[in-house]
C-alpha cells in the first residue's frame, strides 16, 4: 500500500469517527401525545317515563238477554252478530194471554171506579144531612168508610192494570244496550220462562274497549314518593297499546281509574284504561301489552348505557372531562333504562362532557385529547 492509499483510508476512517461521534448532538425523541377520547355534551331535557305492562281487553258493558215473562217465541228480530241500538226488539214472544189479562184488569178498574163514584155521592148526601140530625152518627160513619174502601179498591186496580202493561211490554225482548249481539240458540217455538238461568243472547258493547292491566305495588309506590317529592310531574295519563303480532294499536288509551287495594295474592295494584275502537278491531279477551306514560321528568339527563361502568361493589360510575382536560370520575344513582340509556337519579346536572369512548388504562387525573360528539338530545 503506497503512502498515498494510506492517508486516505485514514482519512476515511477519521471522517466516520468524527460523525458517529456528531451523533449526540441529534434531537431527543418526543414524548407520546395524551389519549384521544369521544365525549358527550350532557344536556337536561323533558321525559315522558312509560311502563310496559301486561292487560287483557275486556268490554265495558255485557247484557245477557233474558226472558222476564214467561211464553213462547214467535219471532226472532236480529241477525246474529249485527250491531244494535238500545231498545231495538230481539225476539216477540205471544202476547193474546197477556193481552187478555190486560184487558181484564182495565175492566176491573172500571168496576171500582164506578163503585167509588157511587159511594162518594152518597158520603156529600150523608154530609148535608148529618147536620140536620137526618141520619145517624153510624150511618154517616159506615158511608165514609165505604168511600175510603173504594179508593183503595181503585188504586189496588189501578196497579193490577200497571202490572198487565208492563208485562205485556215484556212479550217483546229488547236490548237494554248499544252493542254488538252475538250468537243465540233460540229459535222460532221455543218456550221460554221468566228470569230463566239461560240466557237467550248476549250483547256486548265494544267501543270504547277496556284494558285491565296491572302493576306491581313497588312500582306504584316508588311513582307516588317521585310525585310527592318533586323529581317527577304528575301527567295525564295515557296509554299507548301493542297488538299481539306486535303492532302498535292507532289509538291512544286514557287511564281510567287505579284499585285502591294491592292484591294480597300478587301484590299487585289494578289498573284500567279505556281506548276508542270504533272499527271492533278490539275484541273481549285479548292479551294485549301496554305502554303506560306514567310521569314527566322535565330536566332529566340520559346517558348511554355503554358509557356507566361498575365499580368492585358494583356501584355505577362514569367518567367525565373537566374544563382542564383532566378525567374525573363520578359516582351515580340510577333511576331506570329508556331504550338504550340510563336515566340519571344523582351525581350529574347538565353541562357535563362525558366520556362514552375511550382507550383503557385511563385513570383519575389523567390528560386527554377531547373529541366532541353531538350534545345529548331526545328520549
Amino acid at each position: 500500500m503506497t503512502v498515498y492509499q494510506r492517508i486516505v483510508r485514514w482519512g476515511w476512517v477519521a471522517a466516520i469517527g468524527l460523525g458517529v461521534l456528531g451523533c449526540d448532538d441529534a434531537p431527543q425523541a418526543t414524548s407520546a401525545p395524551p389519549p384521544e377520547v369521544e365525549t358527550l355534551l350532557l344536556v337536561p331535557q323533558p321525559i315522558t317515563l312509560t311502563r310496559d305492562l301486561q292487560g287483557r281487553t275486556v268490554a265495558p258493558e255485557i247484557a245477557q238477554i233474558r226472558p222476564q215473562v214467561s211464553g213462547i217465541v214467535e219471532k226472532k228480530l236480529f241477525t246474529e252478530g249485527a250491531i244494535v241500538k238500545a231498545g231495538q226488539p230481539l225476539f216477540l214472544l205471544q202476547k193474546e194471554v197477556y193481552q187478555s189479562a190486560l184487558d181484564q184488569a182495565e175492566a176491573d178498574l172500571k168496576q171500582a171506579q164506578a163503585a167509588r163514584l157511587a159511594a162518594r155521592l152518597q158520603y156529600q148526601r150523608a154530609q148535608q144531612l148529618i147536620g140536620k140530625n137526618y141520619i145517624s152518627k153510624q150511618d154517616y160513619d159506615n158511608l165514609r168508610a165505604a168511600l175510603q174502601q173504594t179508593d183503595s179498591s181503585v188504586a189496588a186496580n189501578e196497579a193490577a192494570v200497571e202490572a198487565a202493561q208492563i208485562n205485556l211490554r215484556y212479550t217483546t225482548i229488547t236490548s237494554p244496550i248499544d252493542g254488538q249481539i252475538g250468537r243465540s240458540s233460540i229459535t222460532v217455538g221455543a218456550l221460554l220462562t221468566a228470569n230463566q238461568e239461560t240466557a237467550l243472547v248476549t250483547v256486548r258493547r265494544l267501543d270504547p274497549m277496556y284494558v285491565d292491566m296491572t302493576q306491581s305495588g313497588d312500582d306504584f309506590l316508588e311513582l307516588r314518593r317521585a310525585v310527592d317529592d318533586g323529581s317527577m310531574e304528575p301527567i295525564n295519563i295515557i296509554t299507548h297499546l301493542l297488538l299481539q303480532d306486535g303492532t302498535q294499536y292507532e289509538y291512544v288509551g286514557k287511564l281510567q281509574f287505579a284499585d285502591v287495594a294491592v292484591d294480597e295474592s300478587t301484590g299487585a295494584v289494578s289498573l284500567r284504561a279505556a281506548y276508542p275502537n270504533p272499527e271492533r278491531y278490539l275484541l273481549p279477551g285479548m292479551f294485549v301489552r301496554t305502554r303506560v306514560e306514567i310521569g314527566r321528568r322535565e330536566k332529566g339527563i340520559l346517558i348511554p348505557q355503554q358509557a356507566v361502568q361498575r365499580t368492585a361493589t358494583g356501584e355505577p360510575v362514569v367518567m367525565v372531562v373537566d374544563d382542564n382536560s383532566k378525567v374525573h370520575t363520578v359516582a351515580l344513582v340510577l333511576n331506570r333504562s329508556v331504550g338504550n340509556t340510563w336515566l340519571v337519579d344523582k351525581g350529574l346536572s347538565g353541562g357535563e362532557r362525558l366520556i362514552v369512548s375511550a382507550p383503557s388504562g385511563l385513570r383519575e387525573g389523567s390528560e386527554v385529547r377531547v373529541s366532541e360528539l353531538a350534545s345529548q338530545g331526545g328520549s
